[in-house]
């Protein structure tokens, strides 16, 4: 498998329009079969389609956390990942389980407001 196979992928907050309460954190990634793996949590909060949220990620070689307004809500030290990787910034629709199915009560168009995003790197 390439490097730049899929996966790895961290979903940093993934928020379905069926539940605009609920923010999902999840590390996908392979075993050593290339087999996809997933560990991912979830937190319940106010409505995030409402108001400006902080969403954050800390990623160190033994583990993963995840916090939603300065407040950890999710850590794993499971199939964490050692190769560089991109940022996705996107607003998907559809997805069966996840988020529906589009229809007509789907609020078109849909968007995402994002404030800025800071990427850090930690000195040795």
């Amino acid at each position: 498998m390439s490097k730049y196979a899929w996966p790895p992928e961290i979903d940093i907050f993934e928020i379905s329009g069926l539940r605009p309460n609920r923010v999902s954190m999840t590390n996908h990634f392979g075993n050593r079969n290339g087999n996809e793996k997933q560990t991912s949590g979830a937190f319940n909060g106010s409505d995030f389609s409402n108001n400006f949220h902080k969403f954050a990620l800390e990623w160190d070689p033994k583990k993963i956390m995840w916090y939603v307004d300065e407040i950890k809500v999710f850590e794993t030290d499971y199939g964490i990942p050692d190769l560089k990787m991109f940022l996705v910034l996107s607003v998907s629709l559809g997805g069966g389980k996840f988020s529906g199915k589009v229809d007509n009560t789907t609020p078109l168009p849909s968007t995402t407001d994002v404030d800025y995003i800071r990427v850090y790197k930690q000195r040795k």
